[in-house]
């Protein structure tokens, strides 16, 4: 029983600081040096990294109430918005068989 209690009693000073500052989201990096983005494998590959990127930055939708969902959901469309442009430069750059600088 103290097996499962400790990892639970670790776990709450965090989940009562996410709570505490919700509008603080983490710098987010996504890898793509391993990527072919030549392919569309590949971007396929970048797309779910970026996906999955977001998700942590703005909140899983699945988890919330209905107040939240919107809010968590616009986000999302947000921050896809805004690394738009880097990737279809990193895409570019990839085609082209050049680098791109990472922007924040």
């Amino acid at each position: 029983m103290l097996k499962y209690l400790l990892p639970a009693l670790l776990l709450l000073p965090v989940a009562a600081q996410a709570q505490t500052y919700p509008d603080v989201r983490p710098d987010v990096r996504v890898a793509t040096h391993d990527l072919d983005l030549r392919s569309a494998k590949g971007v396929k590959i970048l797309d779910r990294r970026l996906s999955y990127a977001i998700t942590t930055m703005c909140g899983d939708d699945t988890t919330v109430d209905f107040s939240q969902r919107r809010a968590i959901r616009r986000c999302h469309a947000n921050k896809r918005a805004e690394v738009a442009q880097q990737r279809d430069a990193v895409i570019a750059a990839a085609t082209r068989g050049t680098s791109v600088a990472a922007a924040r």
